[in-house]
């Protein structure tokens, strides 16, 4: 078309061209630009579903530990009360046996014979039972 009339047409039908190639090349941009929001949004969408998935997978481990730990603190707070009762339960039987040999035969009118007596009678008692 350039060409076929006066350079004033010819300049009006460049311009013209010019035009529509950049609003054609604006749509385009708009058109990107609104595709890359979206999948940015998207990704944004992803991201936090990933991150709360991962997030989880570290709470249910930390978890995981904490019951660990905690089992082998309640495991081994049971064990020293099982030492201490056992270390109490040897202390009780030395003071009474010191009692007995110690302090009761200084203690006048104490048979120790007939103590000994009701002891055993006591001992077979709560073995029948």
């Amino acid at each position: 078309m350039l060409g076929t009339g006066s350079p004033l047409v010819a300049i009006k039908e460049k311009e013209e061209e010019l035009r529509r190639r950049l609003e054609r090349a604006w749509e385009e941009a708009e058109a990107r630009t609104a595709g890359a929001r979206e999948e940015a949004r998207s990704q944004v969408v992803e991201a936090r579903r990933e991150g709360k998935k991962r997030a989880e997978i570290w709470l249910q481990e930390d978890l995981k530990k904490a019951r660990q730990d905690a089992d082998a603190a309640v495991a081994a707070a049971e064990r020293k009360a099982a030492a201490a009762s056992h270390r109490g339960d040897e202390s009780l039987q030395a003071a009474a046996a010191w009692v007995v040999d110690t302090v009761l035969p200084q203690i006048p009118g104490v048979d120790l014979q007939a103590l000994s007596a009701q002891s055993l009678h006591a001992r077979a008692l709560e073995e029948q039972v």
